[in-house]
């Protein structure tokens, strides 16, 4: 069984405890995707706003981790989407590209990945 949990850009993580369905995919070379849907209420539609870091578990264990970036309410249910922490990497990189010619790959992941919480390990030049 899924379940899911909201971290705020301000305030403490919380669990999602009115969701109806919970949804995510991975796929190689491509941006992981999730969808949750929750029952609406007043209360639950303040909870969320876009770029919350959501973090998926399947039985406990973390499955997947990632941002939410659509938010679709009517009278019925909520449904939150996004992409997952690795879209982090694209808003850094597009506009930089011109920076990284002409440097060694080490370089590049590092800065690429410094401020996101991933941390990369790899052998000298």
């Amino acid at each position: 069984m899924l379940t899911a949990k909201c971290k705020p850009k301000t305030g403490e993580v919380f669990d999602i405890d009115y969701a109806i369905n919970i949804r995510c995919s991975q796929a190689l070379q491509q941006l992981g995707t999730f969808e949750i849907r929750l029952v609406s209420s007043p209360e639950e539609r303040a909870k969320y706003d876009y770029l919350n870091r959501i973090q998926i578990l399947a039985e406990g264990v973390p499955v997947f981790s990632g941002f939410i970036e659509g938010i679709v309410h009517n009278d019925r249910e909520i449904v939150l989407s996004g992409r997952d922490l690795a879209v982090q990497l694209l808003w850094k990189i597009m506009p930089a590209m011109k920076e990284y010619l002409n440097k060694y790959p080490d370089e590049v992941v590092n800065d690429l990945l410094s401020g996101t919480g991933i941390i990369a390990y790899y052998g000298g030049r």
